[in-house]
């Protein structure tokens, strides 16, 4: 309805709504444009001022080495990462095979996406099944642990052994050589103290976990709604690498990029105020008919690379091609060891405040068979 009626509209909750897909796509283009986290004149809770110091690390206006620098890390030897992640898609399917029933979210999604991005950062194996364990209590509230004294009390604890798990872990690669994501940041990012570090790192746990979790839950639930498309993936498991794309314009894990207007910003006839909050919305954008006709169906052979689940420009996420190869490999990987399965839909359980966020806490999985094991 807004897309149709009114694209561009001011929230009273204190921000601008941008919902088209040529609008979104013009604002993350737009010079004029800042992600919130960058503003660091904008007042906010410690959550985002913490954040705000790492994402300004990462901006174009503070220098391009340490962003180029993880974005190298996130994308170096991407075909190890893809035999490794796949291993480990493996070894968690293998030891579901005796169960009939499993949460997708608990038991796949949020253990696989955890060990991907914790593994390419630099956390040891040693330290997996703790850290892991620490991720799960959290419940993917990885940013909220910049300010632990605002969680409930049950979390409060979790969230800050966390945080020095976080800081021994900087601590001990600057006393080592490893190749690794962090030991490269560490590396390249002369002059950044460790404190200022730990945010960079929660927001990648965040991204790389929280994210990627939410993606492959979402992903599986729209195939199991549409059987013709989880049929032509069985056939053809190549047909999710490029069908990743379509997945994440169908139902994309990201609802919004929160911008900040550096200047005055005219928009379809609205002037946008320096300073002013702007929710471009990329998952409604993802479903506009102007650019993608038939929105609302999913087609795994659609061109979907105009897609901005990922955002775009130097609002695209650094490790998009990481990502997009992760997506591929847990999806593929559980269709290979799961031959049939059906998904209780009245028992799925989606968060309840997604705000930026859209994806499901909990999805029962009944199943029927599992492959063959080689």
């Amino acid at each position: 309805m807004l897309r149709e009626t009114a694209p561009v509209s001011w929230s009273p909750a204190g921000f601008w709504l941008v919902v088209r897909h040529d609008d979104v796509l013009g604002l993350l283009r737009d010079s004029r444009c800042d992600h919130w986290g960058q503003d660091s004149g904008r007042a906010g809770s410690g959550v985002e001022a913490a954040l705000r110091r790492a994402l300004h690390l990462l901006s174009p206006q503070a220098g391009i080495r340490l962003r180029q620098s993880l974005a190298g890390g996130l994308a170096a030897n991407l075909d190890a990462a893809s035999a490794e992640i796949a291993r480990h898609a493996d070894f968690l399917l293998a030891g579901l095979r005796p169960r009939r029933e499993f949460d997708l979210m608990r038991d796949y999604a949020g253990p696989f996406t955890f060990s991907a991005i914790a593994r390419i950062i630099g956390v040891p194996p040693s330290d997996m099944e703790m850290l892991s364990n620490l991720a799960a209590s959290l419940d993917g509230q990885f940013l909220s642990c910049l300010n632990p004294e605002a969680l409930a009390p049950d979390l409060r604890a979790v969230a800050s052994e966390f945080l020095l798990y976080l800081k021994d872990l900087i601590a001990r690669k600057r006393r080592t050589r490893a190749d690794d994501l962090l030991q490269r940041l560490i590396s390249d990012a002369a002059g950044i103290s460790d404190e200022e570090m730990i945010p960079l790192l929660v927001l990648l746990f965040y991204a790389g976990h929280q994210n990627m979790m939410n993606f492959i839950g979402n992903a599986l639930v729209a195939l199991s709604r549409w059987p013709d498309c989880l049929a032509a993936a069985r056939k053809s498991p190549e047909l999710l690498t490029r069908g990743v794309s379509e997945l994440l314009r169908y139902e994309s894990p990201v609802l919004y990029i929160s911008l900040v207007a550096r200047e005055t910003i005219l928009l379809r006839g609205y002037t946008i105020e320096p300073g002013a909050v702007i929710f471009a919305a990329v998952a409604a954008a993802n479903r506009d008919p102007l650019a993608f006709p038939d929105p609302d169906r999913l087609d795994l052979s659609r061109n979907a690379g105009a897609h901005l689940g990922f955002g775009h420009g130097v609002f695209r996420c650094i490790g998009a091609r990481l990502a997009e190869l992760e997506a591929a490999v847990g999806l593929s990987r559980f269709l290979a060891h799961v031959s049939d399965f059906r998904i209780a839909e009245d028992a799925i359980e989606w968060r309840s405040n997604p705000v930026v966020q859209r994806g499901p806490v909990a999805v029962p999985v009944e199943v029927r068979s599992y492959a063959a094991e080689s």
